[in-house]
């Protein structure tokens, strides 16, 4: 397909001209100082609208006092503060950044379950009614009409500020059960008052903030919503009863909806992997039905050929993204110039929102520069040797050739990517990224030597200025009566398969590891490969239960084999964060994987596999194949050869160890340390 153009025709929104109809999600970053804003706050806004996008939401922006206290939803702490105008000074910073970067800029404004008068009063949850609150507040009391009225008034100094600090518009926050979200909805809202009982009365607080802004901070001045489009609750507004508030709410003076879906308490998966790209749509397409003003959709959006067959079509008239745009802050530019194969798409790992829901800064498992700065020039090139071709050993030899090294990159297998070709079969997700990473070294000319594996001597040979090794982990054993039978498969039997190699005898994997080679190119095929009974039969049984045991259960189990995870801790996938985890657990449950915790392996026979669980019960589990999924641990053998050899040695990725979830994220990250430094 060719670039996408309806994609990146302008659009005029209140009173603001976009230049295209791709639109940043507020997101939480973490990159603030107490709720002030930080120049890596105001770079990574910036970068977002140097790529292209045409409006760049900031959020959560918070229009009451925190300051001082510590919010039990712990999301709320790494918001951006609107409270008083010291805060003004930062704000326009950031709203000049993204104007000097070619972006319009809107401020969302947002409280979400907890809330205070001032600062002289407890931080509370509170809501239109008493009862259960958002996400960590479990009970939430009941406000009183003279608080609501001082909480309208918030909001309106809060728009106050945001126009004051060069915004062009304010986007309110009215969905996922946040504040605005809860009194509009049957679900929390019990109100019997002027403020509940009937869907015009629900709709009341939101009306009376709209028209506070408008008399606060000037009545030309855009407001905007993030609305759920359905709540996905039992007893929560259905997309029929959102339609009925859309002309109501454009009246007011709303000039665009930006829809979501849902909310934190739905009971189904909203962003998650599993979740299609584009599945929640039609719930901006229902909205526009009823609307005369644009409207905007997100959630699993990151394809741009999808993107404008969407807008093109005229089910909505914008794209929202956030972790697209974390992932490549250039999505807009390199989608608008027909580049589609440059675009880093995110992998949907959602570990960005794991690091909002445990309250540190985002990072990204495949953007190891969030603020899109420059590479510094190196202040003398040097000769580089990268052991491995793997993410972490890729990122690093990329980045060092940035800077204006010379690098080459040694790898033993037959192709680039390390495990991330193995990840690509497992994880469709993935395939993107990794063929990305390769394209950059093509795109870098950074010369590659495959086929060769690396020792001292290949060392002393090449005479490096500096060796990055990034020669991955080494299989944590497991030492049990049958571990080397023939029914055993390791992760680096996978990893060798996959790379069309065999590490087993036998005439069946010699066949397998030629098929492997053929098609390892193909992660889709090889992922189909995985439905046949070689190498791994119908009855699986995986020792190891965190990520990775996690990851091939779930395939295995898509494939329709018959799984059992063996883990010697008491939860499986304590390794998988808070977004992604309850997701996959209720998966696998309901696909029948038989989860075994507080069990240890005593031994492995063709039959299957001994264990003892921990109230010492013995039990036998039948599998035809066991694998291993007990991850890497530190491998520094060919790193301590070096000492002395060579004036720098970095080691990265799993090669390094050090403890702690070793994922793409912190390969991908090592690795841009490591090229970074020289």
């Amino acid at each position: 397909m060719s670039a996408p153009k309806k994609l990146f025709e302008p659009i005029k929104v209140g009173n603001v001209e976009l230049k295209n109809r791709v639109m940043m999600l507020g997101v939480t970053t973490g990159f603030l100082d107490n709720y002030y804003v930080t120049d890596k706050y105001a770079n990574f806004m910036g970068a977002r609208a140097r790529g292209g996008t045409g409006l760049v939401v900031i959020g959560s922006a918070y229009p009451f006092d925190l300051s001082g206290v510590t919010p039990r939803y712990i999301n709320i702490a790494s918001g951006v503060g609107i409270w008083t105008d010291d805060q003004i000074p930062g704000l326009s910073k950031v709203a000049k950044n993204i104007h000097d970067n070619g972006g319009k800029a809107a401020c969302q404004l947002v409280i979400c379950s907890e809330w205070r008068a001032n600062k002289d009063n407890p931080l509370e949850g509170v809501g239109p009614s008493a009862g259960a609150g958002g996400p960590s507040v479990k009970e939430v009391r009941e406000l009183t009409v003279d608080e609501i009225r001082l909480i309208v008034d918030q909001y309106a100094e809060g728009a106050r500020r945001a126009r004051e600090a060069g915004f062009d518009m304010v986007e309110f926050h009215a969905g996922i059960g946040y504040f605005i979200n809860r009194f509009l909805s049957p679900y929390s809202n019990r109100r019997t008052d002027e403020y509940g009982g009937t869907p015009e009365k629900r709709m009341r607080f939101f009306l009376e903030v709209i028209e506070a802004c408008k008399a606060k901070a000037g009545a030309d001045f855009t407001l905007a919503a993030r609305i759920s489009g359905d709540e996905l609750l039992e007893g929560g507004n259905k997309i029929e009863d959102v339609q009925k508030m859309i002309p109501v709410l454009e009246k007011a003076g709303l000039a665009y909806f930006n829809v979501q879906a849902g909310w934190h308490e739905s009971p189904i998966p909203l962003v998650q992997q599993w979740v299609p790209e584009g599945a929640f749509v039609y719930l901006g397409e229902a909205i526009k039905k009823v609307a005369t003003v644009p409207v905007a959709v997100g959630y699993r959006l990151k394809d741009p050929i999808m993107a404008e067959e969407i807008v093109a079509a005229g089910k909505v008239d914008m794209i929202a993204m956030a972790r697209q745009l974390i992932a490549d802050a250039d999505w807009a530019n390199k989608a608008q110039a027909g580049k589609l194969d440059d675009i880093r798409k995110c992998i949907t790992c959602c570990r960005c929102m794991d690091d909002n829901f445990v309250g540190v800064p985002i990072t990204c498992s495949v953007n190891t520069n969030l603020e899109g700065l420059p590479e510094t020039p190196a202040e003398k090139p040097k000769k580089v040797m990268v052991i491995g071709g793997g993410p972490s050993g890729l990122e690093a030899a990329r980045v060092a050739t940035m800077r204006g090294h010379k690098v080459t990159v040694f790898e033993k297998g037959k192709r680039l990517g390390g495990l991330t070709t193995l990840a690509s079969v497992l994880n469709s997700e993935i395939e993107p990224f990794h063929d990305w990473l390769v394209k950059q070294v093509k795109d870098l000319n950074i010369e590659v030597k495959l086929g060769t594996e690396v020792k001292p001597d290949t060392v002393d040979s090449f005479k490096p200025d500096v060796v990055i090794l990034a020669a991955g982990g080494s299989p944590a054993e497991l030492n049990v009566p049958g571990i080397d039978s023939d029914n055993v498969i390791s992760s680096h039997d996978i990893e060798a398969f996959v790379s069309g190699q065999s590490t087993k005898k036998g005439l069946m994997w010699t066949l397998a590891a030629k098929v492997g080679k053929d098609v390892a190119g193909s992660p889709a095929l090889m992922r189909k490969m995985l439905g046949l009974n070689f190498p791994i039969k119908k009855r699986v049984a995986i020792i190891g239960g965190q990520f990775s045991g996690c990851e091939l259960a779930l395939t295995l189990m898509e494939k329709g084999k018959q799984v059992r995870i063996i883990e010697e801790t008491k939860r499986l996938g304590a390794d998988i964060g808070p977004v992604t985890r309850w997701v996959e657990m209720d998966m696998m449950k309901k696909g029948g994987v038989a989860m075994e915790p507080l069990t240890k392996v005593k031994e492995i026979t063709d039959k299957g596999v001994k264990a003892v669980r921990e109230d010492g019960t013995e039990v036998f589990f039948e599998a035809d194949t066991i694998l291993l999924a007990l991850g890497l641990k530190e491998n520094m053998e060919l790193a301590e050869k070096l000492k002395g050899k060579v004036g720098e040695v970095y080691v990265v990725g799993e090669s390094a160890g050090g403890g702690g979830k070793k994922r793409l994220r912190e390969a991908m990250n090592s690795g841009r340390d490591a090229g970074a430094k020289i």
